[in-house]
């Protein structure tokens, strides 16, 4: 429906000082501190995930050597959709608004408007970690259910709130962490994501000289935070919908979480000389996931 000039009396009239147009500050872009960004000229992009050999065993004398072979685990396909967002206004409302309000807002709106649409779609890939989003194996990305090759299995499911003791079971499934054939992998947390309602609480963990109080032989004794040691950084969203979740993630240099660009935002428009109505849009495809999900940790909480 066209903007038409019955909708904005007010900006027909003289006399205002000012016409505000959702003038607030806008957050910083947060998902590209999250997200490796590429750019894809395809319809999507497949990304394989083959295992190499397992540990070598046993050879005794005279006998031959064992053999083995890399195996293919799986895939994952990102397929670009479709985003955007116009509206429309009569030749009318633009040669009577006195304010130039409507018209000259209408692209400053539209790209604030696609680009939270970018956080929403970005943070989705976490919002869903523990349902729907899934990585090479074709299980939810943060669970208990994930397998190596034979009888390998392995969990990056937290169970309990934001916590000392969550972020010590972290840090040590960074620890003993195997690749799908049982070797051992070096793997380094940087980031602990957690929604606003959990920053403060983030802080003061991490932040603490102290985590508990323990008893021991000779009274009570404070016990030393081990987590400063782990050195993460506390980042947050609001974009984030559950407010007990929480994240420990690598650096962008080692996970794979990936943002393709099929097509960069683009300005549309167009004038119907018949109704003498203009239209502005803005538009763009874009898709995002996450291949393996060795690199993250995380609690829904409880």
């Amino acid at each position: 429906m066209a903007v038409v000039r019955g909708a904005f009396n007010q900006l027909l009239v003289p006399g205002a000082r000012k016409v505000f147009v959702d003038e607030y500050n806008e957050l910083p872009a947060i998902y590209p501190e999250l997200f490796n960004i590429e750019t894809s000229s395809r319809a999507f992009e497949d990304e394989l995930v083959m295992t190499g050999l397992p540990i070598a065993v046993s050879k005794p004398e005279g006998e031959p050597i064992a053999f083995d072979r890399p195996r293919f685990r799986g895939r994952v396909r990102y397929i670009h959709s479709g985003f955007g967002l116009g509206y429309e206004i009569t030749k009318e409302t633009v040669e009577d608004d006195l304010y130039k309000a409507v018209n000259s807002q209408g692209a400053t709106n539209l790209a604030r408007s696609l680009r939270e649409t970018e956080e929403v779609s970005a943070h989705a890939v976490f919002n869903n970690a523990f349902t729907t989003v899934q990585g090479y194996d074709a299980v939810p990305l943060i669970s208990d259910q994930h397998t190596g090759v034979g009888s390998l299995t392995f969990s990056n499911l937290g169970d309990g709130d934001l916590s000392v003791a969550q972020l010590k079971a972290a840090q040590e499934y960074a620890m003993l962490l195997q690749n799908d054939r049982g070797l051992r992998i070096r793997l380094s947390f940087s980031t602990l994501f957690v929604p606003a309602q959990s920053l403060f609480t983030a802080n003061e963990i991490l932040g603490a000289e102290f985590s508990r109080v323990a008893e021991t032989d000779l009274g009570l004794k404070d016990v030393p935070n081990v987590t400063k040691q782990f050195g993460l950084k506390v980042k947050w969203s609001p974009f984030l919908t559950d407010p007990d979740s929480f994240y420990v993630m690598t650096d962008k240099s080692q996970h794979t979480f990936k943002w393709f660009w099929r097509r960069r935002p683009d300005d549309e428009n167009g004038y119907d000389a018949r109704s003498q109505v203009s239209w502005y849009g803005i538009t763009a495809r874009w898709s995002n996931g996450v291949t393996d999900w060795r690199h993250i940790w995380g609690s829904p909480g409880y």
